[in-house]
């Protein structure tokens, strides 16, 4: 299940190369596009068939409320789903912004001191600061 994949170590390790990772998390954004196509579909059936039941003759009467018709399954389905997708938002960061850090250090290092936009650097170094933020709060 791609859910459990998510989580697999391997995937915040600094020993992973960066490619290696980043098709993993692509494939996995990809299997969770693709669930939560069909939950959406789900739903839409579900929504339908509930509105039947609700609307239907007297002899339906004892069936459950709309509000009960599988509401806590979809909430909780829902709920899985963003939490995969947001955890997987997080580890594809973690890998473009350590690429992007490597390339931005590269131009640093090669460019030479006199040529080098201090404002560009700071607004660069302040970036990663509120990513590295937000990844030690979300990882």
């Amino acid at each position: 299940m791609c859910f459990i994949q998510v989580r697999n170590p391997t995937l915040i390790q600094s020993q992973t190369a960066p490619q290696t990772a980043l098709t993993v998390i692509n494939a996995l954004m990809d299997e969770v596009s693709t669930i939560a196509n069909k939950v959406r579909n789900y739903n839409s059936y579900q929504d339908r068939f509930c509105n039947l039941e609700s609307t239907g003759s007297s002899s339906v009467s004892h069936v459950e409320p709309v509000q009960k018709c599988g509401a806590k399954s979809t909430q909780a389905i829902n709920t899985i789903l963003s939490e995969t997708e947001y955890e997987l938002m997080l580890r594809k960061l973690l890998w473009e912004s350590q690429g992007e850090w490597v390339k931005l250090y590269a131009h640093w290092t090669d460019t030479l001191f006199d040529e080098l936009n201090v404002d560009a650097i700071q607004n660069d170094v302040n970036r990663f600061t509120q990513t590295i933020y937000m990844l030690e709060k979300g990882l």
